[in-house]
């Protein structure tokens, strides 16, 4: 019989998250993840209620995997084997993208082939995401653990600010070369810009195309030439903005971050296990968000199959991404179609319940009481202060600014929100970058200090408190906030 006493921690949420795709990160690529690394989650509930999904794992879990993610990382071996898979992942989506290409060419599309094609699609992002779960915070928290437990013995001026530069990416990341690139077109074109020309226009469009999936990567808008133009005026708006500085700073980026580091280590004698972890936790933060493009590109190939899929059997592309893979397959090209009463009761909710070796799963009411059973919703109507962890320190005060991530105007919000304002989320992802650089504080309700959100903010030198877990329901638009990055309390003021 089940435990339902367990201690349950959410740990991330997101919207538009049919079965099809959110079980490529879980449920699809546990046996996977333990034939690779040798582990599987031990506690782990993904609940979905009208396309919107929560996360939660036991304590216990998170525990295990801390302790795992440190044998695993401290291993030369290990982290040889990591490094090399993900180059074949890269390796995969490029080979993929070609044959996607080359399938859709054809005026007529075989259903085996087209069948056939979107399984080996989901094998490379079950296989993507074997990786990319190693880098989430349950599997990286006892390295920082160890790496703040030597810093807090030295001691060091600020434990938080030293961990955050010394865990900070070498590596330019996709983000910043395509905002260097677009530095450069407005550089070359600066005269331009105020009264256009056709050249500029020009470069702006093919720099859309080279771009256009990078922020719109999980369903969002994508980043057309509209976005750049609005985002250049708002750009040459900014009176403190010098171009010239700016591509400077990106293209010195990982000289300063290597500088940095080498100062920081000499001067508090950081050398052997501990400036290996904090070497590794550096690359674990750059290979995060390259792997999050990687999946995401394997998502929009997985849709346009989808999508195609949806045309030929004139069924509702929703009705068939409450699948999963195999059942996809099963239902296009072998005719074994979902009853209607199946495919209403997945759209409504559905649960699957990670532990013990085994997986169970409910759907419809059946899911909800399930998951009230477990995980009782939580009141926080009474709740004004949350506690999460610095990422980069600072103190703020200042009107709050909501993302969720389900709301359908969300490119609208990100151009709505006024410079300066405290910007909330559940998480960041690369198409929040227009508003986080407008952003006097950041807080997100997961992340750990290899999460985007933390990296961005530290590159940005923005205050940042990260994993406060609550405070996108805590917190609305409007309301007036103190983030106090130094001990990692968010509050409301008024």
């Amino acid at each position: 019989m089940m435990n339902t006493k367990k201690q349950w921690k959410l740990i991330w949420e997101v919207s538009d998250a049919p079965i099809f795709e959110m079980g490529h990160g879980t449920i699809f690529s546990d046996k996977k993840q333990k034939e690779l690394f040798g582990y599987s989650t031990k506690g782990q509930i993904l609940f979905g209620k009208n396309e919107n999904l929560s996360s939660y794992h036991t304590v216990a879990d998170l525990e295990e995997a801390s302790q795992f993610g440190l044998e695993f990382y401290t291993k030369n071996k290990n982290w040889k084997k990591f490094l090399s898979g993900i180059k074949e992942v890269q390796k995969k989506i490029k080979i993929l993208e070609n044959k996607v290409d080359k399938t859709f060419s054809g005026k007529n599309i075989d259903k085996e082939v087209l069948g056939k094609l979107l399984l080996e699609v989901s094998d490379a992002q079950v296989f993507a995401f074997c990786h990319f779960n190693l880098t989430n915070p349950n599997f990286t928290s006892e390295l920082e653990k160890e790496l703040r437990k030597f810093l807090e013995e030295i001691p060091v001026e600020s434990v938080d600010q030293i961990l955050g530069l010394l865990t900070t990416p070498e590596k330019v990341s996709s983000l910043q070369i395509e905002t260097l690139e677009f530095y450069k077109i407005l550089k070359k074109n600066w005269k331009d810009i105020k009264k256009g020309s056709l050249k500029l226009e020009n470069d702006i469009k093919k720099h859309s195309q080279k771009y256009q999936y990078l922020g719109g990567n999980e369903g969002n808008d994508k980043w057309d030439v509209e976005y750049y133009t609005v985002l250049m005026k708002q750009i040459v708006g900014k009176k403190s903005f010098d171009i010239h500085k700016e591509i400077k700073k990106i293209e010195s980026y990982s000289q300063r971050v290597r500088t940095e580091k080498n100062l920081i280590c000499k001067k508090y004698h950081i050398t052997g296990s501990p400036k290996d972890i904090s070497d590794v936790l550096g690359e674990i933060g750059y290979e995060r968000l390259e792997l999050r493009i990687a999946w995401s590109s394997l998502f929009r190939m997985s849709r346009r199959i989808v999508y195609k899929i949806s045309n030929i059997l004139e069924v509702p592309a929703y009705d068939l991404l409450v699948g999963d893979p195999q059942e996809l397959y099963s239902w296009f090209v072998e005719g074994k179609k979902l009853s209607q009463k199946e495919i209403l009761n997945r759209r409504r909710a559905y649960i699957f319940v990670l532990g013990e070796n085994k997986i169970q799963s409910k759907f419809g009411n059946n899911a909800i009481a399930l998951k009230q059973k477990l995980v009782p919703d939580k009141d926080l109507s009474n709740t004004s202060q949350l506690e999460g962890r610095p990422a980069y320190p600072g103190k703020v005060t200042g009107e709050a600014f909501v993302f969720n991530w389900n709301d359908p105007n969300f490119n609208k919000q990100i151009s709505n929100m006024p410079d300066g304002t405290i910007l909330i989320a559940g998480q960041t992802r690369p198409s929040l970058m227009p508003a986080i650089r407008k952003a006097s504080a950041i807080v997100t309700d997961e992340g750990g200090i290899t999460s985007h959100a933390a990296i961005v903010s530290r590159e940005l030198k923005v205050p940042c408190v990260i994993g406060t877990e609550h405070a996108t329901k805590v917190f609305k638009t409007g309301d007036i906030v103190e983030v106090d990055a130094e001990k990692g309390i968010v509050r409301l003021i008024k």
